[in-house]
């Protein structure tokens, strides 16, 4: 992970508000980009530092991703300050306020089954909430063009997401999950059949690490670098395994201590509130959960080195992803 120097961020202070005092600087960063906790005399804000190769881009759209879920009411930390040139700092940047809570990830598990139950709930009815306030005609990822997000191209949903997966596939070739692509074969297959669905923001990230929640209530929602428009129902695959069932996936996570099942029902209660799910909508569900495990076979390399693990860690993980892609793919695919 790319380092930020700290005159860098009194230098994000400094634009901010020049007579701003800087106490106090928390690195609180998680897997992607530079995140810092700065506490300052008269209060606390958040400085995101963009790091990636695109980071310019990466800081536009997420400014104006905040400014978008705005008009959906889903609350978002407001943005203090953003220079995306980084002409004075070594890498684009955002300020936003900080919001009194801590991530969903760490609490949720300390939560009573009652209580994780209603927060379930609250995800689910955000999600809906946003997919039934975002509409896009063309489906892929998402830029920032004369000042406004918009989609990069003019595929169908149904186009950019075998070509996404076929070109994940071609990757996975040369990941230790290489005999698992002839199967992988099969789901872009069966997506290149689908009907056409209507288009919306999807997440791609929405879980429980990026979610801001106290006492049980979600207060806030963050980080939307991965967002695109597409199938809404893609991203409700990723939310119920991130909210529900991350335990299925992810050997660190711990089940949950309300029922599963009763979760899942929950999810889906939430979302239709704001939101109908339609025919067959399980099964499409079940497919694009694939369809985002087999993404994850190219991402499993960088994410176990960069946690650090064990040699008996990373092969319990690479056996909870390939029971769980043989899993969907004999109740969806064959």
């Amino acid at each position: 992970m790319k380092q930020v120097a700290e005159k860098d961020i009194t230098e994000a202070i400094n634009h901010l508000n020049p007579k701003s005092q800087v106490k106090e600087i928390e690195d609180i960063s998680g897997h992607n980009n530079r995140i810092f906790k700065v506490r300052l005399k008269d209060r606390t804000v958040i400085c995101k530092f963009c790091t990636g190769e695109n980071g310019s881009q990466d800081c536009r759209k997420e400014v104006n991703m905040h400014q978008l879920l705005n008009r959906t009411n889903v609350k978002t930390p407001e943005i203090l300050y953003s220079d995306a040139s980084a002409e004075k700092t070594e890498f684009p940047y955002f300020i936003t306020e900080y919001i009194k809570g801590e991530s969903l990830q760490d609490s949720f598990p300390e939560l009573e089954a009652e209580k994780q139950v209603d927060v379930v709930e609250q995800a689910g009815k955000i999600l809906g909430q946003v997919h039934s306030k975002t509409s896009f005609q063309y489906a892929g990822e998402l830029i920032l063009e004369n000042g406004d997000i918009q989609v990069n191209g003019e595929y169908t949903w149904v186009e950019y997401i075998t070509e996404e997966l076929s070109n994940a596939i071609e990757k996975a070739e040369n990941t230790r999950f290489s005999d698992l692509t002839e199967k992988a074969e099969d789901l872009v297959t069966k997506l290149s059949e689908l009907d056409e669905p209507e288009k919306t923001l999807v997440f791609y990230d929405f879980r429980p690490d990026n979610v801001i929640a106290k006492n049980g209530r979600i207060k806030a929602l963050i980080d939307f670098e991965r967002a695109w428009a597409g199938d809404p129902l893609w991203d409700y695959a990723y939310s119920e395994m991130s909210f529900v069932e991350p335990h299925h996936y992810y050997d660190m996570h711990e089940p949950p201590n309300a029922d599963e099942e009763t979760l899942r029902k929950t999810f889906q209660k939430g979302y239709e509130q704001e939101r109908k799910l339609g025919e067959e909508w399980g099964q499409k569900v079940n497919l694009y959960k694939l369809g985002i495990i087999i993404k994850r076979f190219n991402s499993f390399k960088g994410w176990t080195e960069s946690t650090e693990m064990t040699e008996e860690e990373i092969k319990r993980q690479e056996n909870l992803l390939r029971t769980n892609f043989n899993r969907l793919y004999k109740e969806s695919v064959n």
